[in-house]
């Protein structure tokens, strides 16, 4: 296996070493072994985890992503008062507080595990409520549970305590 098949992970953090020692830990498939070498490109800012290459499953066979159009945004301003933004891409992005979502919106206790789907399909946007024990809002209309509605630019949605406004990309 050469360095390009694997996965590599670099963790810059606050240590009792100087400035030119920083730790480069290679996260390797199962059979190898995890080296720990001098890594001088230090990315500005400090605390950093950068991953790099592709990675394997479980029999050793190269994983390949698939690029999805970008489609739009969710954009909050009750999650970060500056305002943070979510990316769109085309088909399913899965909203919830678990690790295993598209969106993880973790900060809020009352936006469950799995709480919202959002579809894009052709060239529109759908939500629908995954049976979450607090309820979803579209433009201020609660959606019941199980319930699909489409989105349009501009609209508001609400998971939790926080709203979203949805913003198209002009495809």
């Amino acid at each position: 296996m050469s360095d390009n098949d694997k996965t590599q992970i670099f963790s810059y953090g606050s240590s009792s070493k100087s400035n030119k020692e920083k730790d480069k830990t290679q996260h390797l498939n199962k059979d190898e072994t995890v080296a720990n070498t001098q890594f001088d490109n230090t990315p500005a800012g400090g605390d950093q985890t950068v991953i790099i290459g592709q990675g394997s499953d479980a029999k050793g066979n190269k994983k390949t992503t698939t690029k999805l159009k970008l489609v739009g945004w969710l954009v909050s301003y009750t999650l970060d008062e500056a305002g943070i933004d979510f990316r769109l891409f085309e088909g399913k992005n899965k909203l919830g507080r678990n690790h295993s979502n598209d969106i993880r919106i973790f900060q809020d206790a009352k936006i469950s595990g799995e709480h919202a789907t959002l579809l894009f399909r052709g060239n529109d946007l759908y939500v629908k409520d995954e049976l979450a024990s607090n309820p979803s809002y579209h433009n201020s209309n609660e959606i019941k549970p199980g319930q699909t509605v489409e989105v349009a630019d501009g609209d508001k949605l609400q998971f939790g305590d926080n709203e979203f406004i949805f913003r198209k990309a002009w495809l």
